[in-house]
């Protein structure tokens, strides 16, 4: 499983990911990916990404296929 952070490279962005326990990394170059290993037959995951930038976007990836993507734009002010 690939979890995937993406977006403009600046500001960097903040992904924030559960498997066991919440994990946060702030301020992290995009785009950001971190592979996950398991053996079991089905988990639960939850991925979030925050960034100052305009838009983000993230993704989760099985065995080659998206699962879910998302992205937003902000509004211009």
């Amino acid at each position: 499983m690939i979890y995937e952070v993406f977006g403009p490279p600046r500001p960097q962005g903040s992904p924030t990911w559960t498997r066991r326990r919440v994990v946060q990394l702030p301020d992290v170059p995009l785009p950001w990916s971190q592979t996950v290993n398991t053996t079991l037959p089905a988990v639960s995951v939850n991925l979030m990404a925050q960034s100052a930038a305009e838009t983000i976007g993230c993704r989760i990836i099985v065995n080659g296929t998206v699962k879910d993507e998302r992205s937003v734009t902000r509004p211009k002010p």
